[in-house]
């Protein structure tokens, strides 16, 4: 594998460039797939806080 960096602009300023660590490359087919499992975990937790945040035991 290459020596992939990667760079991030946030609001407006370049961050420090760092190494890039993962298999998946920008293109893979899996990538959408794999995206929408990580979101719906995240969307489960967040609505469980928000639960309990309603409802404290």
């Amino acid at each position: 594998m290459e020596n992939l960096t990667v760079n991030i602009i946030l609001n407006g300023e370049k961050l420090k460039a760092f190494p890039l660590r993962s298999e998946i490359r920008q293109g893979c087919p899996l990538l959408p797939f794999l995206f929408n499992i990580v979101l719906e975990v995240l969307d489960t937790a967040i609505r469980q806080e928000k639960r309990k945040k309603r409802h404290p035991n």
